[in-house]
């Protein structure tokens, strides 16, 4: 099953990030916000006009942002809407506070460390309303982002390791000092996709060059 999983998330990020898109886009795409601890959290869906009995879903998050267009920017780089529409299934992209994954760094350049905000409560808050009005499968749920969404995928992996079949993070590692303490309690598949000379998080790990944090 692992390698059945791992060969799913590996494609639709392959996909995404290196190959040419499908160019049809029947499906639709929703705004919701959330109202968590106080505060109003947005996310956007996509569904495809063909949907299974039993859906999957792919969480895709975006890189260190302005705050609000995290979600349209990881969209316009990755045509994530159009792989859904081609393999039916459910594509969320959640929006960040203030641009910035509360990833497990401790990122003093990040509003989301400084005010402590619990982006693992927001996806388990996104997957609550999403529940509600599709058939899921939850033997497949999947996670993929970039850059700062790639480090908070570690983060939130290991976090609801229960819930996460698998991962394909995108140029970004666990995060210090989260790594000091991970240890998830079921296992994940990873796929982790990572450029040797990235400038910015860098490929041996060490200090991120434009967020701060490690």
């Amino acid at each position: 099953m692992g390698g059945k999983i791992t060969s799913f998330v590996a494609a639709a990020a392959l996909a995404a990030f290196l190959l040419p898109s499908p160019v049809l886009v029947a499906g639709s795409f929703r705004d919701i916000t959330l109202m968590l601890s106080g505060r109003d959290r947005a996310f956007r869906i996509f569904v495809p006009a063909r949907l299974e009995e039993s859906i999957p879903i792919l969480f895709v998050f975006h890189g260190t942002q302005e705050p609000g267009h995290g979600a349209a920017s990881i969209i316009n780089l990755t045509h994530f809407d159009r792989i859904a529409e081609a393999n039916h299934f459910i594509a969320i992209f959640p929006e960040a506070f203030d641009g910035n994954w509360n990833d497990g760094r401790e990122n003093e350049m990040a509003q989301s460390y400084l005010q402590d905000i619990d982006d693992i409560a927001f996806v388990d808050k996104i997957l609550e309303k999403v529940k509600t009005e599709y058939p899921i499968d939850l033997q497949r749920i999947y996670a993929t982002g970039f850059s700062n969404g790639a480090i908070f995928c570690h983060y939130l992996a290991a976090n609801r390791s229960a819930l996460f079949a698998a991962i394909a993070p995108v140029s970004g590692q666990i995060a210090f000092p989260f790594s000091k303490k991970f240890h998830p309690k079921d296992s994940v598949s990873v796929l982790e996709i990572h450029g040797t000379s990235d400038p910015v998080v860098p490929y041996g790990g060490g200090r991120i060059s434009d967020d701060g944090g490690k």
